[in-house]
């Protein structure tokens, strides 16, 4: 842990340390952990993108703006940093139904299940019940990490999530 100058510096430590211990946690069967810090990772990725006009996602056949937080944050996922092609009602059930209740509850909706298993697919349906895939998601997430640290530079500054931080900042107490 380091005293960082600006976002971009803390960033640069903290997602890769996120990163590090979700495979971790993958690689020791700690499934529930593991996937709450993968999603924190998509959602942060997706959180600097809210509000950029220049930046669209295909989500259902029609070019997307993430425009507020919540699951659009999750629309990153059909981006160049995750490469999937999944539904909004789907992102919307990974968002509530997993993200959600796992960080704010500790628990998954019924029929929710995280499994760790050899494939491509991070969120397949297995016996009619949705289910997360950790590995491959794990697999996903090292890859839009790094697209998104070699690009933080011009990413970052010019969001708006990078504006309510640094006023958070500025907040006096």
């Amino acid at each position: 842990m380091a005293v960082h100058p600006d976002v971009r510096s803390l960033l640069r430590e903290s997602i890769p340390q996120y990163l590090k211990i979700a495979e971790y946690c993958v690689l020791n069967s700690f499934g529930y952990p593991a996937a709450v810090l993968l999603f924190g990772i998509t959602d942060t990725i997706g959180s600097f993108y809210r509000n950029n006009n220049n930046f669209t996602v295909n989500i259902d056949g029609k070019q997307r703006h993430i425009k507020k937080d919540g699951h659009q944050h999750f629309y990153i996922l059909n981006s160049y940093y995750y490469g999937l092609n999944i539904t909004e009602n789907k992102i919307i059930n990974i968002y509530n139904n997993f993200r959600s209740t796992l960080v704010h509850n500790a628990s998954m909706a019924q029929k929710h299940f995280l499994v760790s298993t050899s494939g491509d697919e991070p969120f397949p349906i297995i016996n009619g019940d949705q289910c997360v895939n950790l590995i491959p998601l794990l697999g996903l997430s090292k890859c839009a990490v790094a697209l998104f640290l070699a690009r933080i530079d011009d990413i970052v500054p010019l969001s708006r999530q990078h504006e309510n931080i640094i006023r958070k900042s500025t907040c006096k107490t």
